[in-house]
């Protein structure tokens, strides 16, 4: 007796310069090559803001000049915390397709505080350069 099978989806189209679908380590390369692409120029974008003399607060008011440089700095950690935590998902991911639900959720939930935590930190700052 022969098994009935349901009918298999077609695969989604491949981009014009890809003849056929990565292989995982060939995807792993791809994304550590990504991630240490993003990681140097977030350090380097973030030193060279806050080393500059031109900012978007004046070095000369003291505290609050040097505030914005902290909180360049506090984001560029943040934002490679950020691009660690996605590489160390898609690896697994690539490893282990079924635990694409979880990595989602924790996706969502880290985004969510990311950006939670970022307004609190803007909010304040916008709060104490008021004060002055």
């Amino acid at each position: 007796m022969s098994e009935i099978r349901p009918p298999q989806k077609p695969s989604p189209p491949l981009p014009a310069n890809m003849t056929e679908p990565l292989s995982p380590s060939e995807a792993e390369t791809w994304i550590n090559r990504i991630y240490r692409g993003s990681v140097l120029l977030t350090v380097i974008l973030s030193l060279v803001y806050t080393l500059s003399p031109v900012d978007v607060i004046p070095d000369v008011l003291i505290g609050a000049g040097q505030i914005d440089d902290l909180a360049v700095l506090l984001s560029g950690g943040g934002a490679i915390g950020t691009l660690t935590l996605l590489r160390t998902i898609f690896s697994g991911i690539m490893k282990r397709p079924n635990l694409r639900t979880g990595c989602l959720i924790v996706v969502g939930v880290g985004s969510i505080v990311f950006i939670a935590v970022a307004i609190l930190a803007f909010y304040g700052l916008y709060t104490l350069i008021e004060s002055f």
